[in-house]
């Protein structure tokens, strides 16, 4: 589809242009309405968005690129729990990929949710097996639980793909820094 291609060289206006003669031909075309809702938020439209992206997935529920929109659409503050939806039904989509699991998490860990942001850390570490950043939020959530000593294992496990990485330092020396208070609540 043309509206597409604009869409890859910046120029949403006239791709929004594009989609719509597409869906005065096809009212019920859920590419189509996708397209629509990806050039509207292009535009900072948002909140038109919404209404078309709905469609497009109502109509065609397993449409990755709609999800991606919407928690796009979501990514506003105050939206974290439509957007870890959105996360979740992509996770589910392609359970293989670790970045949509870490983002689930960080999303639920906003949502005072560390138990549930814990798990999908840990399937973002198994899929991401080298990803320092996956071990890090494991170490901030574990924190978060009051479970020290799992933290300060999680930045050692950093710090062993990259014995440098400052925020693996900085937060191990913290870890400790709070264990040392006395604070094993569920070690």
């Amino acid at each position: 589809m043309k509206g597409i291609a604009l869409d890859f060289l910046g120029r949403d206006e006239e791709a929004l242009e594009v989609v719509e003669a597409e869906l005065a031909r096809k009212k019920d075309d859920p590419v189509c309405l996708w397209t629509k809702a990806r050039h509207l938020v292009g535009l900072g439209r948002e909140n038109e968005a919404r209404e078309f992206v709905t469609m497009a997935l109502k109509l065609k529920p397993d449409l990755y690129e709609a999800w991606q929109t919407k928690a796009a659409i979501h990514s506003n503050p105050g939206e974290a729990a439509e957007e870890a939806e959105c996360y979740l039904a992509l996770a589910r989509m392609n359970p293989r990929n670790p970045f949509l699991w870490n983002q689930r998490a960080a999303l639920l860990n906003k949502l005072n949710k560390p138990e549930e942001a814990l798990e999908c850390c840990n399937e973002a570490i198994a899929l991401g097996r080298n990803s320092i950043l996956y071990r890090l939020n494991k170490g901030i959530l574990l924190e978060r639980l009051g479970r020290y000593r799992e933290a300060i294992a999680a930045y050692d496990e950093a710090l062993a793909l990259d014995p440098n990485d400052k925020r693996a330092l900085d937060w191990k020396r913290n870890a400790i820094k709070l264990s040392r208070k006395g604070r094993w609540p569920r070690s």
